[in-house]
């Protein structure tokens, strides 16, 4: 069954329209499911600067800090956060629009599959957090063409990148990285020496960040520094990061993984989106049947690098997410550099189907989120009588966050 009669140029555009709505309005209604304002986790680990010695994490609050040193408000927190969720919705759209256009029936099932998943309702639920900026870069990569272009931009955003968050060398490096492999000519001797340069420097680089922590006296002082300078008061549970180092992360993470109700959190999500991983990573492989066996195990440890935050950290649906996310940013990765542009007629076949059949699942599934939230749904009442409430003066703007 196809959906293009007699390969007509017209229903082809018109088909390309509808899809590019209906993918976008999935989209963005998944987004609403778990938007909110970001929590004071985030906003805590934004007042990290310089002023105590070089630290992890602390080039954001030292940028914010050398223009206002006085004060870091809350609001400004807030709308540079929603500018970095919107500047993602932007690339994604238009990513989304170029990629229809080839009417690749596997690569339209990933988007209705990812789409309206969990991943992308923590995606939005995730506001604040640093790997969002990660995105950024990421995404913008995937529209640069040229090798040495792309190598150069790659090289100076996620340097900036890891001084704003380490996890982003985890999370969206492998993936960037993969980028330039698949431009990568084999002809030309300087483009495999200056890949492997980039990887030592990275990796290097990374190890050096994530050293650079505090003592617990200094550490005090900035927390106290930082309060000076919020809008809000903050939790010193929130502040611990500073000194944290790798001597003392084995028993937070043995105590972690030791709550019965966090082995309970991982299998449940795991079960929820690993699923959905494989179907797009088959989707990727697929899609790489002429490349040699090194290039499909690097895309594949790639797609799955988050679960390597396992081991440092304790966001473990946020960790699981996140695999779906580079899954289908692979899955991208490889569509923009190693098919081109294909025209095809849009045959229905057993990826639409089962597209359309976890779609229908996942667009009413409620998801478990952070600090209690709950997720909203169409047509998003609870959201619409918020804003309601700000216009009218009811509720206070910008309003307080949780945790």
């Amino acid at each position: 069954m196809t959906l293009l009669p007699n390969n007509n140029a017209t229903a082809s555009k018109q088909l390309t329209k509808l899809l590019i709505f209906l993918i976008g309005f999935i989209y963005l209604c998944t987004l609403l499911k778990g938007i909110r304002i970001p929590n004071l986790w985030t906003y805590t680990h934004f007042l990290f600067d310089y002023e105590f010695g070089f630290m992890r994490r602390g080039f954001i609050g030292a940028i914010y800090g050398f223009f206002s040193p006085e004060r870091f408000p809350y609001a400004s927190f807030l709308y540079f956060s929603s500018t970095i969720v919107c500047i993602n919705i932007g690339l994604m759209l238009l990513l989304i629009t170029r990629l229809i256009k080839s009417l690749d029936r596997r690569l339209i099932a990933a988007m209705l599959i990812y789409f309206s998943s969990a991943s992308m309702v923590y995606q939005a639920h995730s506001i604040g957090f640093a790997e969002n900026i990660g995105l950024s870069a990421c995404l913008i990569s995937f529209l640069i063409r040229s090798f040495y272009r792309k190598l150069i931009f790659i090289t100076i955003s996620f340097t900036v990148l890891l001084f704003i968050h380490e996890a982003n060398m985890i999370i969206y490096f492998p993936i960037v990285f993969m980028s330039l492999i698949f431009m990568m000519n084999s002809e030309n001797r300087n483009h495999p020496k200056l890949l492997l340069a980039l990887a030592i420097y990275m990796v290097m680089l990374f190890f050096f960040i994530t050293t650079q922590t505090l003592d617990k006296p200094t550490a005090a002082l900035m927390q106290a520094s930082a309060q000076q300078r919020s809008s809000l008061p903050l939790n010193p549970v929130h502040m611990e990061l500073l000194w944290h180092s790798s001597d003392n992360l084995l028993p937070l993470l043995m105590k972690h993984w030791s709550n019965p109700g966090r082995i309970y959190m991982f299998i449940g999500s795991a079960l929820l989106i690993f699923p959905l991983c494989f179907i797009l990573l088959r989707f990727s492989f697929a899609l790489l049947k002429q490349q040699p066996a090194y290039i499909k195990w690097m895309s594949f440890l790639a797609s799955i690098s988050p679960l390597l935050l396992h081991f440092v950290a304790w966001d473990t649906i946020r960790w699981n997410a996140l695999v779906l996310t580079c899954s289908f940013l692979m899955l991208i990765n490889i569509k923009l550099h190693c098919q081109g542009k294909i025209y095809a007629d849009l045959k229905w076949n057993k990826s639409l189907t089962l597209a359309a059949v976890i779609l229908l699942i996942q667009l009413p599934m409620p998801v478990l989120l952070f600090d209690g939230y709950q997720s909203k749904h169409f047509p998003f009442i609870a959201h619409w009588e918020f804003l309601q409430q700000v216009f009218s003066g009811a509720q206070a703007w910008p309003p307080t966050p949780k945790l």
